[in-house]
């Protein structure tokens, strides 16, 4: 039997700039800097092996010094990156990524085993005072000012009716749009202004406190947002809209207008790149409306492992929103997840790690030509 064995929950990451080696226990939630010894011991012991016996392969194949190597076998297991085989944390992680590794849930393990046992608030007890405590002290260290994303020169600024003024136009009741299909209309401009208002805009601003270079006022939308964090930005991609160019376009809240941001490449080739999910439209498509998610917002309040669900909530939320609103329009709508982020991400000017492609979809009227 093996006498020792890589954790289970150990993950292994090779050099960036340096020759440090990174180890990551997400049992125990600690990231170790390794030396190339360290390893390759770690690789030595990823199937479990006899200790002496690797001490001699190391010095017969690598020429190690017996010591030197005996040595960093110690310091592995005091660190628990190495341990005995029959260690009950060992087992425990061995016997869930196997377990979840037959349905392909490699990196949901992972994300598991990092998160299991984080020490989330309880709102059943005292979990509402922790939150206050906690956002007062997000606020010492960090204002909570950023609500809105600008582009500071745009090609152009179109402007938008403001979301009450939007909202009004849409003469189609609830329960309509939602077991019937309104007649389709042509999609133009003031038809896309509408939408963008009407969906993305703000509804109203919220004081929080008298300290507005410490905390900006809250935000509402048509859609809900989890702590009012909205973090979704929203970009038009237009095709073939009446009275509107082509090109790329970002719905700006703080002006409540379309602001033309790059040139699009109509082709489909080139759509089809982007817009693989969407292209599958059964309509004609006059363009496209793309999601991201500006992290930091969200991250600011929820400081914690599933904060990304607050991201998808959001999204999920305005998606809804999209095709109610479209259909009251007169529109096509197909919400769709199959976008390629870095080509948007590119002519977006955005880092896909601070502002994430999330969700995309195809709008398309009456009399609408082929792309």
């Amino acid at each position: 039997m093996a006498s020792l064995v890589c954790h289970s929950a150990v993950r292994l990451f090779p050099p960036v700039n340096s020759d440090r080696w990174r180890a990551v226990n997400l049992y125990t939630k600690v990231t170790y800097g390794c030396s190339p010894l360290a390893a390759m011991l770690l690789v030595a012991f990823m199937g479990g092996a006899n200790r002496q016996e690797i001490v001699q392969l190391f010095l017969r194949k690598y020429c190690f010094e017996e010591a030197v190597t005996d040595a960093s076998i110690s310091t592995l297991l005091e660190l628990r990156l190495l341990t005995q085989p029959d260690d009950y944390s060992h087992q425990k992680c061995s016997r869930l990524c196997r377990e979840w590794s037959r349905y392909g849930w490699v990196d949901t393990a992972d994300y598991q085993l990092a998160t299991l046992d984080y020490p989330f608030a309880d709102y059943a007890a005292d979990g509402r005072e922790i939150d206050f405590q906690r956002m007062r002290e997000y606020v010492n260290d960090e204002p909570d000012t950023e609500r809105s994303k600008t582009y500071p020169s745009p090609e152009d600024r179109i402007t938008a009716p403001n979301t009450l003024c939007a909202l009004e136009e849409l003469s189609e009741s609830f329960s309509s749009v939602w077991t019937t299909e309104p007649p389709l209309q042509r999609f133009t401009k003031e038809h896309c202004l509408t939408l963008m208002s009407a969906v993305f805009g703000v509804l109203k601003r919220r004081p929080l406190s008298d300290s507005p270079e410490l905390i900006e006022a809250a935000i509402n939308k048509t859609s809900p947002s989890g702590g009012s964090r909205h973090p979704t930005e929203a970009y038009l991609f237009a095709c073939n809209i009446q009275g509107l160019g082509s090109g790329v376009y970002h719905f700006n809240i703080d002006n409540s207008s379309l602001d033309a941001i790059g040139d699009l490449d109509t082709s489909e080739p080139t759509l089809m790149r982007m817009f693989s999910g969407p292209m599958r439209a059964s309509f004609r498509i006059d363009a496209f409306v793309v999601m991201t998610s500006v992290f930091d917002r969200s991250m600011w309040r929820y400081r914690e492992p599933r904060s990304f669900r607050a991201i998808y909530m959001d999204v999920g939320h305005l998606c809804g929103t999209l095709d109610i609103v479209a259909k009251s329009l007169g529109l096509n709508c197909l919400v769709q997840h199959g976008l390629s982020e870095q080509p948007i991400a590119k002519l977006l000017g955005t880092h896909t790690l601070t502002e994430g492609v999330i969700y995309g979809a195809a709008l398309g009227g009456s009399d609408a030509r082929p792309i």
